[in-house]
C-alpha cells in the first residue's frame, strides 16, 4: 500500500518549518507572546523559537529550542 509522506523535522527546510509555524493555529498565542516580558518566545531568522534556561545558571547560558508545529509532532 502506497503511504503518503508525511514531513519530519529532520526532512524540512527552514523556510518550509517557518511556513509550518505560522500555519498552525495552536501557535498563534505562542507568536503573541513574543518578546512581550514574562514569556521567553521570540523570532530568529524567521523560526518561532523558544528560550529556556535552569535557573542555576547565568542568563547568557540560555538554550533556544525551536517550537515544533503541530504537523510535524509524533
Amino acid at each position: 500500500m502506497f503511504e503518503m509522506y508525511k514531513p519530519t523535522i529532520e526532512t524540512i527546510n527552514r523556510d518550509q518549518l517557518i511556513e509550518l509555524q505560522q500555519r498552525d493555529s495552536n501557535l498563534k498565542p505562542l507568536f503573541a507572546r513574543v518578546d512581550k516580558p514574562g514569556h521567553d518566545y521570540l523570532i530568529h531568522s524567521g523560526v518561532l523559537l523558544r528560550k529556556w534556561r535552569d535557573n542555576v545558571f547565568p542568563p547568557s547560558a540560555a538554550i533556544h529550542h525551536t517550537v515544533v508545529p503541530s504537523q510535524l509532532r509524533p
